[in-house]
């Protein structure tokens, strides 16, 4: 995979809300391990091919939304309340 790491969020457990993983996903710090890593953030499915429910998602300007960490905008996702995972 030349080092793309993927990460999946289930909808389920502490994550089961759609917010919970929006607030997960926004203080996620992609910039920060991709520049560890030494590779660009990477967007794409591993096989780019292959249309899939993601293929489109990930196209969109939202994915710009995630590119950074951002605490505020997940502690707003949880209306401030604490996440435990």
């Amino acid at each position: 995979s030349a080092g793309i790491e993927q990460m999946i969020f289930a909808p389920q457990g502490p994550l089961a809300a759609v917010p919970a993983r929006r607030a997960l996903a926004l203080c996620t710090p992609r910039d920060v391990i991709a520049r560890n890593a030494e590779l660009p953030v990477a967007t794409a499915r591993l096989n780019a091919a292959t249309e899939d429910a993601y293929g489109a998602a990930e196209a969109t300007p939202q994915v710009n939304e995630f590119a950074a960490a951002n605490p505020a905008a997940a502690r707003a996702a949880l209306n401030g309340q604490p996440l435990t995972v």
